[in-house]
């Protein structure tokens, strides 16, 4: 049910009051609340589906020991001792904390929608953690003038993995290979203009970045290939809005060896993005690397806030009609 948003607190205290602006914020956490709680509840409900109709056969984002009806049960359970106000934390391959809140995660991995930034990052900087030799860059989205190669000097990197936001509708995924001095691009639509468009993008911002890089890291004398670009083949995905569970997918298998699914061509069953989302979102809430954080202090302070704020409302408005 969609309730239209109320209009009365501009009615009732028409000049700028700090009591006006603290209604109005206390209505936007409201709604704010009641759309997270519908996105959690919508999640729980794409959680407790049959998955043995759904089920999709591939070594990808594969949980040894686990069947996917398992999986949904081990992903409700973390849920249920979880709050709207949680929030996710891990420590990255380059060793800095990152966090980011549970509903980022829970409104978009299940179901249907197309994937924010957050959850793709979280999955691929997973996948460097245990990968050991592997780095993870922020999201190239639009036309970047410059990027930067991640600092650190404990790791021998291998691989540097990058998602690529093409024309703001569009993920493809690009690893550079440094050993080879090859630079892959996944396009989960096969599509030339937007391969073609990343390609033009680790030609003038990824190539020039990583050559810096290196003549600061092993001096301006030491010898690298010529650089090469290729396509990394894969599966196509099976509609138009599963292009970041695609190279999220992607990009892990390629770090941990799941040439099954690398070997797959053509476009996947219908059924592989709804699988490959649910063992997506295992990956980011049950991993032992993970952590979920409930800020209980800071959940109870705003429940009382709202709750006075409420109060002296209800006895504002009672005082009004008497008046009438």
């Amino acid at each position: 049910m969609v309730y239209p948003r109320p209009r009365f607190a501009l009615q009732l205290l028409p000049d700028k009051t700090p009591y006006h602006e603290s209604l109005l914020w206390t209505m936007q956490e409201f709604y704010r609340l009641k759309l997270e709680y519908r996105e959690y509840s919508k999640a729980v409900k794409w959680l407790s589906r049959n998955w043995v109709d759904d089920m999709f056969e591939t070594d990808c984002l594969d949980v040894p020991g686990m069947m996917e009806n398992e999986l949904a049960r081990a992903i409700l359970s973390r849920l249920n001792f979880s709050s709207l106000s949680s929030y996710i934390v891990f420590t990255t391959a380059m060793e800095k904390q990152m966090s980011v809140t549970l509903m980022e995660i829970v409104s978009t991995v299940p179901g249907k929608e197309w994937l924010k930034d957050s959850p793709i990052s979280l999955l691929l900087q997973l996948a460097c953690v245990r990968h050991g030799h592997a780095a993870y860059v922020e999201s190239i989205v639009g036309k970047p003038e410059q990027w930067t190669m991640p600092k650190d000097q404990v790791r021998d990197i291998d691989f540097v993995i990058a998602p690529c936001n093409t024309s703001g509708i569009h993920w493809t995924l690009v690893i550079l290979d440094l050993s080879e001095s090859n630079a892959m691009v996944y396009d989960p639509l096969d599509n030339g203009e937007f391969r073609e468009k990343t390609r033009e993008r680790i030609k003038h911002v990824f190539f020039p970045t990583v050559d810096n890089w290196r003549r600061r890291k092993f001096g301006e004398n030491t010898c690298f290939p010529r650089w090469k670009m290729s396509v990394l083949p894969g599966p196509k995905q099976p509609d138009g809005v599963s292009c970041g569970v695609f190279i999220a997918s992607t990009g892990w298998a390629f770090l941990h060896g799941e040439t099954e699914w690398l070997a797959l061509r053509g476009k996947a069953p219908r059924q592989a993005s709804t699988t490959l989302r649910m063992r997506m979102l295992y990956r980011l809430l049950c991993s032992p690397e993970v952590k979920v954080v409930i800020p209980e202090s800071e959940l109870s302070q705003d429940v009382a806030t709202i709750e006075k704020l409420l109060d002296e409302l209800i006895a504002k408005l009672s005082n009004d009609e008497l008046k009438e």
